[in-house]
């Protein structure tokens, strides 16, 4: 076996068996950071140009994500090549964020929902959001709670707490 090297990746560490993860050599990988992001966007607008204003917004809109970034690149694109326009300006990304339904930070419907869930009723605890939303408290932990939480829109100290960004995103939603 000394002439085979094996690659493997993930994004879930914890996912592979710690006999093998022991025997591995680990590299981890810095996040895109934005610049990297709207190369990402801009490289597949497909002829595009877009507006150097709007970047930021539209990172954030991406999640920090690069297959979001290009999936968001890709509708403007199209968007865009449906009504001949040759440029993302902020009046076209207003009307492509209502076509196809981007949220402000890229936020996803049952994300929306539990901060309007903690906006209504108070602070609350992961079993009455999970019966809320209809989800396993592991799929609200891990999938929906996390992001949140890494952007500033809820704390946790025991009970889930709205926070004021939090507020703030829920007018924007209105």
């Amino acid at each position: 076996f000394n002439q085979f090297s094996f690659l493997s990746a993930s994004t879930n560490s914890e996912a592979i068996p710690i006999m093998l993860r022991e025997r591995l050599r680990r590299i981890d990988l810095s996040p895109y950071n934005d610049v990297e992001l709207i190369r990402i966007f801009n490289k597949n607008l497909k002829g595009l140009k877009c507006e150097t204003e709007l970047e930021s917004e539209i990172v954030k809109c991406g999640r920090k994500n690069p297959r979001i970034m290009t999936a968001l690149a890709g509708d403007a694109a199209e968007y865009c090549k449906n009504r001949n326009f040759r440029v993302i300006n902020a009046a076209n990304w207003l009307q492509i964020k209502r076509v196809f339904n981007i949220r402000p930070l890229g936020l996803l419907s049952n994300e929306i929902e539990l901060l309007r869930y903690l906006n209504d009723v108070g602070p609350s605890t992961l079993t009455s959001i999970s019966a809320k939303l209809g989800l396993a408290s592991t799929t609200v932990r891990r999938e929906i709670e996390y992001y949140l939480l890494a952007n500033g829109l809820i704390t946790i100290d025991g009970k889930r707490y709205l926070t004021p960004q939090g507020r703030e995103i829920i007018r924007e939603c209105q």
